[in-house]
């Protein structure tokens, strides 16, 4: 039997197969002690929702995330996607007050002007510490335990964050109750209802990172917007990363030649017919999938 999906509860979810398997014993780029089982990616045809089962609780992944070091995700440069993010700031923010969820080390909120209120929050302790330095007011440790009356914000930043969240709706329901009169919700994350996702489905990189628990589409955020009383005001697709085309090209075929090697030795081909297979065959030893950071696989999506 399927698990029952844990945003809309319904019992009839599709299990697709095995997800790629992690680099063994890392977690947020860090090693870890212990080694943590991919499982299998599902599929809820009521509300589109994607997830990883069996899943690390959010309680569990929060001790993970508190130990990580200042560096995993820190950014000296500029981010591509920021400056869209500060658009969509400008035409949808009900005030200049801005919570930030996941703010790390706080690159985000320091790229905004100085006269913008800055509020965060981080469960890494050291890049909570480095955030605050910054000028960031750090109201909270997670969203779970946050007091809301202390956000009052005109919007909510969640920048590749809510793929990290096993009860997504929940999540966003005490993200709404944190935002001011007419605030909205920014949220940057993968996208499943992407070409390369659409593609190379449970095969897929994005898949294979273990903090990454549950995959989303604007179906989706169209499903869960009815259910908290908002709108869908915004949804487009990105890359999140600076796009050249030598890369894109290199890791996109990377990738499909290993989904395919996968697909084929699924379907019971033998491995000595794969590996006679001319340009795929190079992917035969891989047992880890090839990263395309390079794809248009994101989606900037704005609840109000």
């Amino acid at each position: 039997m399927t698990p029952a999906c844990p945003a809309c509860r319904s019992a009839n979810t599709i299990n697709c197969g095995p997800l790629p398997p992690f680099r063994p014993g890392v977690f947020g780029g860090e090693q870890l002690d212990a080694a943590i089982a991919p499982g299998d990616l599902v599929h809820c045809p009521r509300c589109d929702l994607r997830f990883r089962y069996p899943a690390l609780s959010d309680e569990a992944l929060t001790r993970l995330y508190e130990n990580l070091p200042d560096t995993v995700w820190h950014s000296d440069e500029p981010r591509p996607y920021w400056q869209q993010a500060r658009n969509l700031l400008d035409q949808f923010a009900a005030s200049d007050r801005v919570l930030d969820v996941g703010c790390f080390t706080g690159d985000f909120m320091a790229w905004l002007p100085a006269s913008w209120k800055k509020l965060g929050i981080e469960p890494s302790r050291n890049a909570a510490e480095r955030a605050a330095a910054s000028g960031v007011e750090m109201i909270g440790h997670s969203v779970a335990e946050f007091d809301v009356s202390r956000s009052d914000a005109g919007a909510i930043t969640v920048f590749d964050v809510i793929e990290h969240v096993t009860q997504p709706v929940e999540f966003l329901q005490k993200l709404k109750s944190a935002l001011a009169s007419d605030g909205c919700l920014i949220l940057l994350t993968g996208a499943t209802d992407t070409w390369p996702f659409r593609l190379l489905g449970r095969h897929y990189w994005y898949s294979s990172l273990p903090e990454h628990v549950s995959f989303y589409s604007v179906a989706w955020f169209e499903w869960v917007a009815a259910q908290l009383g908002m709108k869908v005001v915004h949804a487009s697709y990105l890359s999140s990363e600076k796009r050249e085309f030598r890369a894109w090209l290199t890791q996109g075929v990377q990738i499909a030649a290993y989904a395919i090697v996968r697909r084929l030795r699924e379907a019971g081909w033998p491995e000595g017919l794969i590996r006679c297979l001319p340009v795929i065959r190079c992917a035969c030893p891989w047992t880890v999938v090839p990263w395309w950071k390079q794809a248009h696989d994101h989606l900037f999506v704005v609840l109000k």
